[in-house]
Order: structure tokens, then C-alpha cells, then sequence
């Protein structure tokens, strides 16, 4: 009997694997540089970082350890659903700290930038894919927000899926990834409410590619369909948990503006924040030759909504977080362009052509950290304060008058209570035992002169005008003494001083 053995087939998976790795190399790189950048921005805990981590916490106790409920109505005020950010980040936080929780959002901005490419890589093709990939990830706001633990990075990320799931549901052979579309959107206007506003972009864009590809009757059944899953996952979470109108109402729809600047400051603001990534966004469409000119319009469109949202609205406040969501728009367009720029031709200026385009990412790329070292600086580092904060809880220290107590009151978890922190916002009194309640400045004077807080702490910031109303009965030494001022000096503003008080008679 005669035996044959056959030799099993060299395996090249390596060899197959090495051009596709050399294609997505750039990506790679790009990726890794935004990842350094991100993670050289240092500070302590931002007020609305510490705000949300401490509900995501409470949350996180409640689901998963059977803690006592959250003990505040966060939906209200929130700008986003609080199961979802501030649960994952809380939970994060649990294991990690604040380091853990920020990492959340670098990978939400990282799988934004991934979106930009691919999105840009199937309506202009790879070259425009890289330099879009490229502009994004440089931008100070993009940077920014991979290192701040709030909604935006995730909210972001999620636009920016759905915005690849919509070209992958235009072209699809079945309506069936439509849906998957409206779950996608409903989880970006969910995680922060602004996320909604691109909602009809998105769609208008499946509405086009898919009549371009399918026809005119797939268009709407596909947008019909996507549009009707959206709905009916937004009415089911309102149906749940109708407070969250409230949230919406407070912080987006209705908002009244915390920080009012004129419009001619905010259009300033605006193009110092991304004016040239929407120069070159323009450029791109007026040079486009690959896609349609309509579903070009639209993004250039989708890209301007945020600065037009805070123009409208006169509100300075998160200006510089919410211009990232219309970058993701702008991106594949200023791609195109520079793309188109540093294209290789015959002919006596490809060197020079080359060396613009380079120029271009290299001053953006200077602005863009600098710009994100700024907005990294723009809050105190509070280390010094709470290591003060701590060597005073003594004695039966158990109410804390700070003008921001989010921060203090994160960083103090382990030794204190929830309740034992008050802050400027909000203050009602009791003024006397037949229960007259007292609201704002009034009451803050009566809790003063009766030395109802045990340690006050004011630094004269966003809340300065109050400050100013009250410290009179803190600073005459009635009830009340001087033990530490901690000076900071990292904030973009300015230096400042933390002048912290504790009440006479304590030991």
C-alpha cells in the first residue's frame, strides 16, 4: 500500500495581512499622535466632571450594589440621560479613578476620528480619507474633549457611527441596517440631548445616497423606517421617565444663557474655534467632483449648526466642546480639499504643492494643542484645596459652603456625606423656628450670621457677584476666621485664591 502525503499549503497570513496594514498605517499613526496629545493635557477634575462621576457613581451603587437611590433628580438639570454617560464613566471611576473615566472618553474620540476616515474614504475616496482623519484629530476641541469626562466625546462618537451607518444602510441590499441607524441616532441625542440636532442630516443624507442607489421609493422607506425606530425608542424613554423633558428643556430647548456674550463676539469665537477647518470644508465642496453636490451641501450645512445654535442663542458656554460635533461634518469636505491640493501632477509645482498641504496640518496642528492646553486650563487645579479642605475636617465639621462644592465634594467622597456641601447656586434657609424660609443672598446672610456653615470657601469666580454680597459677615471675623489661602495659578483667566474660613469656636 502505497502511502502519499500531500504538504499542507504555506500559510501567508502574514503576507496577506501586510498590505492591509500598510493601507490603514496611516490611520494608525494619526490615531496614536491624537492619543499622545490628549494624554499630555493635564488638571484636576473639572466641575462638570466631578458633577457627573459623583451621579454616575450613585447610579452605579444603585444598579449593580443595591446602594440607596441617587440622591438627587439629575434628569432634570442634565444634559444628557444619566443612565447612560454618567453611569459608564461613575462605574469607570469606581475601579479607576478620574484617569479610568477621562479614558472613556479618548476611545469616544478616537472612534470618532475613525469615523471622519471611513465616511470621507467612501464619499472621496482614501487620500481624502487621510488628510480628513488627519484635520480632525488636530483640532484644540477634538483634543480637548479626549481628556474631559463629560457627555460630548461619547455623544460624538455616536454621530459619527451613524453617520457611517447611514452610507453603509444607503447602499445595503436590504432596509434592514436602517434600523440599526435609528438606534444609533437614538443613543447620540440620548447620551447628550444636543446629539439630536444632527439627527435630520443624518437622514437627509440616507434619503439621498439611498435614492441615488435604490431609487426614489427605497429612499423613504429606509428614511420612514429609521425616522419610526428613533421615535419609538425616544417615546419609550419618555414614557419611562417623563422628568427627562425637563432635562431637555433646561439645557438645550429652553436654555437660558449662563455666560451671554453678543453675537459678533460668539461669530469671533466661532471662527477662531473652527474657521479654518470650515474654510477648507468649503473648498472642498466647491471643488467636489465625487459625490453629489446636495449630500455635499448638507454636510457643509450639518457642519455650521453648533456655531449657529450659540450665535442664536448668545450662550459663550460649552461653545468650544459642541464645535466638535460639526468638525465631524466639515472633515470629509476640507479632506477633499487638501487632498486635491497635495495630489501628485505633472508639472513644475508638485514639490511646492506637496510642501503647502504639509504647512497647513503643521499650523493647525501647533493651534490645535495649544488651543487644547487652553481649554484644559481654563478651571483651577484644586489639589492644593482639598489636601487643605481635608486637614480641617475635624471637630464635628459637617456643612461646607464652597463656591464650586462639586469638585472638593468628589475628591472627599471617602469622608464625607452628600448633604454636608452647599454651593452658590442655590440656598434655602430657615430663619426662624415658625419655618419663614429664606431664598439667595438673604439666606446665605442669615446662615452667616447665625454660623450655620462650619468651613466656607470662596474664590470670587463664576459666582463672584454673590460672593461679594455675603462675604461681608465672613471676612469681619465675627463668627468666623481666616486659616488658609491657597493661591492657583493655572487657569487661562488668571491667577486667583482660594481664601477658605472656618468658623470660631471650632477645634
Amino acid at each position: 500500500m502505497t502511502t502519499i502525503s500531500v504538504r499542507a499549503p504555506r500559510r501567508r497570513t502574514f503576507a496577506v495581512a501586510l498590505p492591509r496594514l500598510r493601507r490603514i498605517a496611516p490611520l494608525l499613526l494619526i490615531l496614536a499622535l491624537q492619543s499622545a496629545v490628549s494624554l499630555s493635557l493635564r488638571n484636576t477634575a473639572y466641575q462638570d466632571e466631578a458633577l457627573y462621576l459623583f451621579a454616575g457613581r450613585q447610579y452605579f451603587d444603585y444598579y449593580f450594589r443595591g446602594g440607596p437611590p441617587p440622591t438627587e433628580f439629575y434628569a432634570t438639570y442634565f444634559s444628557g440621560l444619566p443612565q447612560i454617560y454618567p453611569l459608564l464613566a461613575g462605574a469607570l471611576d469606581v475601579f479607576g479613578g478620574l484617569e479610568a473615566a477621562r479614558f472613556l472618553n479618548l476611545a469616544s474620540m478616537l472612534i470618532a476620528t475613525i469615523s471622519v476616515y471611513f465616511v470621507a474614504k467612501s464619499l472621496f475616496g482614501r487620500p481624502s480619507a487621510v488628510a480628513a482623519a488627519a484635520l480632525f484629530s488636530i483640532q484644540g476641541s477634538v483634543l480637548f474633549l479626549g481628556r474631559l469626562a463629560t457627555y460630548d466625546a461619547l455623544s460624538i462618537a455616536f454621530v459619527g457611527l451613524a453617520t457611517l451607518l447611514c452610507l453603509r444602510a444607503s447602499t445595503s441590499r436590504t432596509p434592514l441596517p436602517a434600523l440599526a441607524l435609528g438606534v444609533m441616532l437614538m443613543a447620540a441625542a440620548a447620551t447628550k440631548y444636543v446629539g439630536l440636532l444632527f439627527a435630520p442630516s443624518i437622514l437627509a443624507i440616507l434619503a439621498i445616497r439611498t435614492w441615488q442607489y435604490h431609487g426614489r421609493r427605497q429612499a423613504i422607506q429606509r428614511t420612514g423606517l429609521a425616522i419610526c425606530t428613533m421615535v419609538a425608542l425616544v417615546g419609550g424613554l419618555l414614557a419611562v421617565d417623563p422628568s427627562l423633558l425637563a432635562g431637555l428643556a433646561f439645557t438645550t430647548t429652553q436654555r437660558v444663557a449662563f455666560l451671554s456674550l453678543s453675537r459678533p463676539e460668539l461669530f469671533v469665537r466661532a471662527v477662531l474655534l473652527c474657521g479654518p477647518l470650515v474654510v477648507l470644508g468649503a473648498i472642498g465642496l466647491l471643488i467636489n467632483r465625487t459625490t453629489s453636490l446636495l449630500l455635499a451641501l448638507v454636510l457643509f450645512g450639518s457642519s455650521l449648526l453648533p456655531s449657529a445654535y450659540h450665535i442664536y442663542s448668545t450662550e459663550a458656554v460649552s461653545m468650544e466642546k459642541h464645535v466638535a460635533f460639526g468638525m465631524l461634518f466639515a472633515a470629509p469636505l476640507a479632506g477633499n480639499a487638501l487632498a486635491r491640493l497635495m495630489a501628485e501632477q505633472r508639472g513644475r509645482f508638485i514639490g511646492m504643492r506637496w510642501l503647502a498641504g504639509l504647512a497647513i496640518c503643521v499650523v493647525l496642528f501647533g493651534t490645535g494643542v495649544e488651543r487644547a492646553h487652553t481649554f484644559m486650563t481654563n478651571w483651577p487645579d484644586n489639589s492644593t484645596l482639598v489636601h487643605v479642605l481635608r486637614t480641617q475636617m475635624r471637630g464635628g465639621v459637617s456643612r461646607i459652603l464652597v463656591e464650586e462644592s462639586e469638585v472638593p465634594r468628589y475628591y472627599m467622597q471617602d469622608m464625607t456625606y452628600y448633604w454636608e456641601w452647599f454651593n452658590l447656586y442655590f440656598f434655602e434657609y430657615r430663619d426662624d423656628p415658625k419655618g419663614r424660609g429664606l431664598h439667595g443672598v438673604e439666606a446665605y446672610k442669615a446662615a452667616i450670621d447665625d454660623g450655620y456653615f462650619d468651613l466656607i470657601v470662596l474664590r470670587y469666580g463664576f459666582s463672584k457677584k454673590i460672593a461679594e454680597e455675603i462675604d461681608g459677615g465672613v471676612r469681619d471675623g465675627t463668627h468666623y476666621e481666616l486659616v488658609a489661602k491657597v493661591p492657583y495659578t493655572t487657569t487661562s483667566f488668571g491667577p486667583g485664591t482660594y481664601y477658605v474660613y472656618r468658623k470660631r469656636g471650632g477645634t
